[in-house]
């Protein structure tokens, strides 16, 4: 690497001997790291290397077991996120941590508000800082949007927005561009130019390796919480980045493995979704799928990609066209009737529309089969007795990331296979839903709507009857899930 470089890109924070031990698992073994700044800091590794960790360390979401950070020269301690923001730090995750109920602005601003005189918050300048901030990332949407009303690519832009209000010298990307658009894709990089012109240190993680190259100006590799490589991207190509990541486990995985097809087993024909205000967002969409056979549905943000699985899952009353499964059309009209069929989704947004987050891993694996399953559910262990294994650990496995909601979500799909309770996923999942929004609306001083109030007292019933069954018994969260009482 040229000493002109390094001169142009001085260091603003400086890991060294970084070491992270959880029970059974080293995270971080003796890592040291760089983030040159006004320029892009690629970190790259498969999952498990550690990087999410390694992010967390800097971003004070977690703390080293050893090790010494040092920023623009100086020891500091990192513990909690407020330590990191007053260091500088900022750091958008690849998990969306935002409130759809609420306002894009209040969104951007939480914990942060503006107030006038120190006594309540300062609403229009909250909606202006938020436009101006919203302008510089070339989006044109009105702050007082609902966040819930956003595609995931604007909600994936909107994390940025946070990071950005907390005026960030070291901004941390954690698979930044893995819900955009390739036009949002190509505003994020003009932003990331921005941001480097202006002295900021970004730190880029992302799996697509075309797009490490293309953006980073430094890389550094890891593989099973080592550092395999540390160097400027000059020079730097794909098998390099590959051949650090994986080492001696590399293969060729081009070659065709070759298998016979079998017989058709799904079908769709003239299948159409439509849009309002004309036109269709699915638009006579035809295929089928073989036993042994894979098939890749691609387009861009927006095409219709989502809508169409969901189609498949009756989940658009006003769809029209026939799918049909080893030649039977399915005709049933409900979710649960497609499930029996031996159809399964793991949504676009696993967190949201997969998962309901305050149950353990257990209860979102086993949801459809709680009908079933009632009568053998044994009752739940003391805290603090050991038994029960790590069913209700659902926020984080024992080592440093957190439990995955796509793996989560496919999990369940394998038990709902002929599962004539299927539904239950969600009812249970709209209670929950409106269980949260009432309370929000509690804490706001506001009155629900007259037809939301309904909703919870057929919720509540349907709650009590799950509970006296055993079904719901996670809709009481305690400690065993790393939840307070209080938590919502």
């Amino acid at each position: 690497m040229s000493g002109e470089k390094r001169d142009s890109h001085p260091i603003g924070l400086t890991i060294r001997g970084a070491t992270k031990v959880y029970p059974g698992t080293r995270a971080l073994d003796d890592v040291d790291f760089d983030i040159r700044m006004g320029a892009v800091n690629v970190l790259v590794g498969e999952n498990g290397a550690g990087k999410s960790t390694l992010m967390k360390v800097i971003a004070g979401v977690e703390t080293l077991t050893d090790g010494v950070i040092a920023v623009d020269g100086k020891p500091v301690t990192i513990r909690t996120k407020d330590d990191a923001v007053k260091a500088g730090i900022g750091i958008v995750f690849q998990e969306l941590n935002l409130f759809p109920d609420l306002t894009v602005a209040e969104n951007v601003f939480m914990g942060r508000e503006p107030t006038r005189w120190g006594v309540d918050i300062d609403r229009g300048q909250v909606a202006e800082r938020t436009r101006a901030l919203l302008a510089r990332l070339e989006q044109d949407i009105d702050p007082a949007t609902p966040l819930g009303f956003l595609r995931i690519g604007q909600q994936q832009v909107i994390e940025i927005a946070k990071a950005l209000a907390e005026d960030a010298k070291i901004l941390i990307l954690d698979e930044p561009t893995s819900a955009l658009s390739a036009q949002e894709v190509e505003v994020l990089f003009r932003i990331i130019d921005d941001l480097k012109a202006q002295g900021v240190g970004i730190v880029y993680i992302s799996h697509r390796l075309e797009e490490l190259i293309r953006v980073g100006d430094y890389i550094t590799v890891l593989r099973d919480g080592k550092v395999t490589g540390s160097r400027s991207m000059e020079g730097v190509d794909i098998p390099w980045i590959v051949q650090a990541m994986i080492g001696g486990k590399s293969k060729d995985f081009s070659e065709s493995l070759g298998h016979a097809f079998g017989e058709e087993v799904f079908r769709a024909e003239d299948i159409t979704l439509p849009k309002m205000g004309g036109g269709y967002t699915v638009d006579h969409v035809s295929f089928a799928v073989r036993k042994g056979e894979i098939l890749g549905l691609y387009g861009l943000m927006g095409a219709g990609r989502s809508e169409f699985l969901e189609c498949v899952m009756a989940q658009h009353p006003a769809a029209t066209g026939r799918f049909f499964i080893e030649g039977r059309e399915m005709r049933e009209k409900q979710v649960a009737g497609r499930i029996d069929r031996g159809i399964a989704l793991v949504p676009e947004d696993r967190k949201r529309d997969g998962l309901i987050q305050i149950m353990a891993i257990r209860e979102n694996l086993t949801l459809s089969l709680a009908q079933i399953l009632h009568q053998a559910v044994r009752p739940q262990p003391a805290p603090g007795s050991g038994a029960g294994g790590g069913v209700h650990q659902a926020a984080h496995d024992q080592g440093g990331e957190p439990r995955k909601p796509g793996v989560v979500a496919l999990g369940r799909q394998p038990a709902e296979g002929g599962d004539r309770q299927g539904a239950d996923d969600r009812a249970q999942g709209a209670a929950a839903r409106r269980t949260l929004a009432r309370d929000r609306h509690r804490r706001q001083g506001r009155d629900l709507p007259h037809h939301a109030r309904a909703g919870l007292r057929g919720d509540r019933d349907h709650l009590r009857d799950l509970r006296s069954r055993g079904g719901a018994g996670a809709f009481r969260p305690d400690r065993r899930d790393g939840r307070r009482k209080g938590d919502r």
